[in-house]
């Protein structure tokens, strides 16, 4: 049974997918309303998002000579309307910060902080730093458990934090997070863990604006890595939905008027927008075969946040040679040896160490359920993580599929679910969708090479050949294929 038959076919499948971009983004709007207390309603919708994304893996495309060749005008003033609201979204947002001096949201605010006591010649990732207030005062009673400091009201350490923020005052700094000559374990870690937490490239971007003292510069920065990632986001839609542009359009402005990005990336200051910008040019290079300049850019997004940075770098095992792996590793020790030379404890506790010590919230599941059982969990969703990269790695196909679900099981693997984590997966939902209804099929049924035949990959069983691991990716291959036939044979049933 076909849906819309009256259609035909290169409409009927352009319907479809217009319709599944809406379905997922107002589907994932419920996030705003179901947020902090609700976590086990998060998942659910989450998981609901993930039944959508298997069944779009059996989506097929239309016939590959009827789609837009060339932009609709229609479609081209609806981009560009909404590339000019988003813009005058930034505009009105940054003017209010330069008047106020205030940058909504704790992540700018902890960068801003960072940048300043970085252009101050102090480490922000040190022991003893005091950046992140939200850390500071969700440890305060562990400190006072471990004689670091006094059992005063919450509403006193605000006031004296903010005295500090205005001045930064080193005195006012030891007082608020003593560092005792002789420090136990305890008393070493939790004056390592209020410092900086995300990663070096953010900072010392934002370090240069230090000087002019003015806190909007966190906005305008965050507004110019979301209209760099728009940008590269249609650059990839160009590609991936190049036989109906029509439908890459409305992709496109679906993506400009995505309310989690704008809200918590231009109107907010989440810095998960400098991760997600440098992890899509670096797909955008994989897709252009440039492994060296995929590498780069993934390693510069991982130096930015750790997490979705992580999600990208399985692609760089898809390139011919250990090549692209060593220029990741390059980079990311030149931008993190340096600051571990100067404090290496204060940057492991504050960039790797904080998110095993923080625990769950309850926007998340897992502050619901029983250890044992988010233990478990977790563990099976890492593992899907990776079964879904190796089918990627080896059938070659379908990438911003691969992107999407693995990014989805990110946010359900995650002990913290923010809504700035949303579109680690919702950017790569809308691609994937334009993927699966717009591309061509090859002659066994998957899509054609996202390379466009470029060669960018190598056949994994013969780069690891007369090895333990060309054995096991050879039976994973076999394994793969019974689930393609499996798979084709849903298909004709469908069709019939």
């Amino acid at each position: 049974m076909r849906l819309l038959p009256g259609l035909p076919a290169s409409q009927r499948h352009r319907a479809i997918a217009i319709a599944c971009i809406a379905a997922a983004q107002l589907w994932l709007a419920l996030l705003w309303f179901l947020y902090w207390g609700h976590g086990i309603a998060r998942a659910l919708i989450v998981l609901c998002v993930l039944l959508g994304l298997v069944l779009l893996r059996f989506a097929q495309s239309a016939v590959s000579d009827t789609g837009f060749r060339t932009m609709p005008r229609a479609i081209a003033w609806g981009i560009a309307l909404a590339v000019l609201l988003d813009v005058a979204l930034m505009a009105a947002t940054d003017l209010h910060s330069w008047r106020t001096g205030h940058i909504p949201m704790d992540e700018g605010q902890t960068t801003w902080r960072a940048a300043r006591l970085l252009w101050q010649g102090n480490n922000p990732y040190a022991q003893g730093a005091l950046v992140d207030f939200v850390a500071f005062l969700h440890r305060a009673s562990v400190r006072t458990r471990i004689g670091l400091a006094q059992n005063e009201p919450k509403a006193s350490l605000k006031a004296q934090l903010k005295d500090y923020d205005s001045s930064l005052s080193p005195q006012l700094e030891r007082k608020l997070l003593p560092l005792p000559p002789s420090p136990t374990v305890e008393q070493r870690r939790e004056v390592s863990i209020t410092g900086y937490k995300y990663g070096p490239v953010i900072l010392l971007m934002t370090s240069v604006f230090a000087p002019l003292e003015r806190p909007a510069a966190v906005l305008w920065l965050n507004g110019m890595a979301c209209l760099g990632l728009y940008a590269t986001l249609w650059a990839i839609l160009r590609r991936v939905g190049s036989r109906d542009m029509a439908l890459a359009g409305i992709a496109m402005i679906a993506l400009l008027l995505d309310r989690h990005v704008t809200r918590d990336y231009i109107n907010r200051s989440g810095t998960d927008v400098y991760s997600l910008l440098f992890g899509a040019l670096g797909v955008l290079a994989f897709l252009k075969n440039k492994p060296g300049l995929a590498a780069a850019s993934t390693a510069f997004s991982v130096a930015c946040k750790l997490f979705p940075g992580m999600g990208f770098v399985p692609i760089l095992a898809a390139f011919r040679s250990p090549k692209p792996v060593v220029i990741f590793l390059g980079v990311l020790a030149a931008l993190y040896v340096p600051w571990a030379v100067w404090d290496a404890p204060g940057l492991f506790y504050n960039v790797f160490g904080w998110s095993l010590l923080m625990g769950s919230t309850p926007s998340s599941w897992q502050h619901w359920a029983n250890p044992s059982v988010v233990l478990a969990a977790r563990s099976l969703l890492l593992v899907a993580i990776a079964a879904v990269w190796l089918y990627f790695l080896v059938h070659r196909r379908r990438l911003f599929w691969t992107l999407a679900v693995s990014n989805t099981l990110l946010l359900l693997a995650g002990a913290t679910f923010s809504n700035n984590y949303v579109p680690w997966a919702s950017i790569w939902i809308v691609v994937a969708i334009v993927e699966a209804f717009s591309q061509e099929h090859d002659k066994r049924g998957g899509l054609r090479d996202e390379t466009g035949g470029s060669g960018a990959f190598i056949a994994p069983e013969r780069a690891f050949a007369g090895t333990g691991t060309g054995k096991i990716i050879s039976y994973s291959r076999r394994i793969l294929r019974l689930i393609d036939a499996f798979q084709y044979f849903l298909l004709a049933r469908t069709n019939n």
